[in-house]
């Protein structure tokens, strides 16, 4: 028997969750260490590491909004539900993780960029976007919200 299509997406989207997590935190503390280093490759390194998790998770949450917008024709979906997964719109564990991940990302960043404020090193404020496009795609994709009552599409 083959797995569900929406489990392997769900932990698709934890493994992405859990993988930027761990790069940014390991990214953030390379630049930490290497940031008085005259040799500036890992520095740079780890600064682009930062804007492709920024990229990405800017992309995924636009493609994520996209796909609520188009559910919301069908569906009553709350801003709360489509970007932070609030009520029963995901399992709890899955909530609970994602929204981890997000919290990590964020005090990675804060905490990052506080030690080394006016540095490359403050790029690791932009990771959390891939925080954010993980929930966007788990809402708007997987997300469970209830029907409309009036489904009935009006065109100008």
């Amino acid at each position: 028997m083959l797995p569900d299509c929406h489990d392997m997406t769900a932990a698709l989207l934890r493994r992405i969750a859990i993988g930027a997590t761990v790069a940014q935190i390991l990214a953030t503390i390379v630049s930490l260490i290497v940031e008085d280093n005259p040799n500036e490759s890992f520095l740079a390194a780890t600064s682009v590491v930062h804007m492709i998790l920024f990229a990405g998770g800017v992309t995924a949450l636009f493609a994520g909004f996209l796909k609520g917008l188009g559910r919301s024709r069908t569906r009553e979906i709350s801003v709360g539900g489509l970007f932070f997964l609030s009520g029963q719109t995901a399992p709890a564990n899955d909530r609970r993780l994602l929204l981890a991940c997000l919290g990590v990302q964020v005090l990675t960043g804060i905490v990052g960029a506080s030690l080394a404020p006016l540095t490359a090193v403050a790029f690791t404020s932009l990771a959390p976007a891939a925080g954010f496009g993980c929930l966007a795609l788990y809402g708007a994709f997987l997300g469970i919200f209830p029907e409309r009552e009036n489904s009935t599409r009006v065109d100008a």
